[in-house]
């Protein structure tokens, strides 16, 4: 596997190359490819002998392997391309499939004028591959030399697309120690709403009710393997998310900010967490873009199971308790939503569950018209790792005529959900 740093032999260039191989000497199994881009259509270039160029390449190219040598101890290549460092870095880094790519850059924070940005941020745009942008090298020299432990912050949110930067992390802590803020940025409006909390909390104040429920959330999704300490932090948010992760990172005085990505184009790209992040951020950043990965999830603990007072509500039950078996830990809750006023649905439901399974199972009854919506809110309250509801196995036609529950739930619903079909297809 290819650890491939680029260089421009800047001052910035530096950093990157030590940082490098750093983790090449900690990453075992890991070599090292130093690269520099030659752009035939830069003027500068225009106006010298290519062979010449070339060869006083070559000949720094030299010195900086012998560099890279003394702390990675390993494998170091080197490598000339050709064409703009963007597009030759990431065609070789797509050819060598390298696991990641190192670049420096001394970041824009103290310029908010120049927002387009330099080459670290174009090969930010092109790259299928994990990218790291180094500020400063001292952090990973520690690390490999005294031990001292990488400070990391992974920001996260609802989707998985910071997955593959867990995966990253997790391999750093693996090979030495990282102590890990994991940091979620927060609205209390649109959180009280997503956990079905009464309104009216002002929004320019941390909410403890929500960040209580956003850390239980973030303790059960983002599972750290290795050594380091781990803290979860909600971070209360007004403005932009990726402003918000920057000045936290700044409080924080972390050495890394990891965070996945989305390629996006355009004027998207300017208001993207990431572009915000790599560009402002005096950290150094990691961008990891979605991959295929194996995840890890913890075997399903917390079962919210969704009943109507139908014969077909035993079945959908049955399901959901089986999840569980064997687990005297878990907690099993059974929602009713009752449209019609009946007089004792929690005694009706009763009735469908098990005598050995009576004592872990809690029935909840609520009242409205939107089943769907108060069963995925509730799903959202008490943390459920699978929702579990039944299908009537309508047809396409009375689907579209009447709608589903099931669907809806499925659509809408942020947590893995079991659908427990009660006819044959």
């Amino acid at each position: 596997m290819t650890i491939l740093c680029a260089s421009d032999f800047s001052l910035s260039a530096e950093p990157a190359l030590a940082a490098a191989a750093a983790i090449a000497q900690r990453v075992k199994g890991q070599d090292l490819l130093l690269v520099h881009a030659l752009d035939l259509l830069d003027p500068a270039l225009a106006r010298l002998d290519l062979d010449v160029s070339r060869d006083e390449a070559e000949v720094r190219l030299g010195e900086a392997v012998a560099r890279a040598r003394k702390i990675s101890g390993g494998i170091v290549g080197s490598a000339i391309v050709y064409g703009s460092a963007a597009s030759a870095v990431t065609e070789l880094a797509e050819l060598r499939h390298a696991e990641l790519v190192v670049v420096g850059s001394q970041g824009h924070g103290a310029q908010p004028f120049r927002r387009l940005g330099g080459t670290s941020e174009r090969i930010a745009q092109l790259l299928e591959e994990p990218l790291l942008v180094v500020r400063d090298a001292a952090p990973f020299e520690a690390w490999v030399i005294e031990g001292r432990p990488l400070k990391v912050l992974l920001g996260i949110d609802r989707t998985t697309s910071w997955d593959a930067a867990l995966s990253w992390i997790n391999r750093l802590r693996g090979a030495g120690p990282c102590d890990v803020i994991v940091a979620q940025v927060y609205y209390p409006a649109d959180e009280r709403r997503h956990y079905g909390l009464p309104p009216g909390h002002a929004i320019d104040r941390v909410d403890a009710e929500v960040e209580s429920l956003l850390v239980r959330d973030m303790r059960e999704r983002a599972l750290l393997s290795g050594s380091g300490h781990v803290q979860f932090q909600p971070v209360l948010g007004i403005g932009r998310l990726g402003d918000h992760l920057v000045d936290f990172a700044k409080r924080q005085d972390v050495d890394i900010i990891a965070l996945g990505t989305h390629h996006r184009h355009g004027f998207a790209r300017f208001a993207s967490v990431a572009n915000v992040t790599l560009h402002y951020a005096r950290a150094s950043v990691l961008l990891v873009p979605p991959e295929r990965v194996v995840s890890t999830v913890k075997a399903p603990r917390r079962i919210l199971i969704a009943a109507d007072l139908s014969p077909r509500s035993g079945r959908t039950i049955a399901h959901g308790l089986s999840l569980v078996e064997g687990r005297p830990d878990a907690d099993v809750v059974i929602m009713h939503v009752d449209e019609q006023m009946h007089a004792d649905p929690e005694e009706a439901l009763r009735k469908f569950v098990p005598a050995a399974s009576v004592e872990r199972v809690r029935i909840i009854v609520a009242r409205g018209a939107d089943v769907a919506r108060l069963v995925c809110t509730e799903a959202e309250r008490i943390g459920a790792d699978v929702v579990c509801v039944g299908s009537h196995g309508r047809s396409a036609v009375a689907r579209t005529l009447l709608g589903s529950i099931a669907d809806q739930i499925v659509r809408e619903c942020e947590r893995p959900v079991l659908v427990v079909r009660s006819k044959e297809s």
